[in-house]
């Protein structure tokens, strides 16, 4: 996940941050964004902007070392 303040246009340049889910097994990833507020956005998450992103193999979590 990553928290950003300048994404995209003036308009709609809301502190935000991006949730990845990787599930074991899943050629998908689930993104979310959470938009923080501004004063003229409130907090919550932003499904306008979530999807699924199809990953060319199956998501495996490697060995602990």
């Amino acid at each position: 996940a990553g928290l950003t303040q300048l994404h995209g246009p003036a308009e709609s340049r809301a502190p935000r941050s991006w949730l990845l889910t990787f599930t074991e097994g899943s050629d998908e990833v689930k993104e979310q964004c959470y938009l923080h507020g501004d004063g003229h956005t409130p907090p919550g998450w932003y499904d306008k902007v979530g999807r699924v992103i199809k990953l060319a193999t199956p998501f495996r979590m490697p060995p602990h070392r």
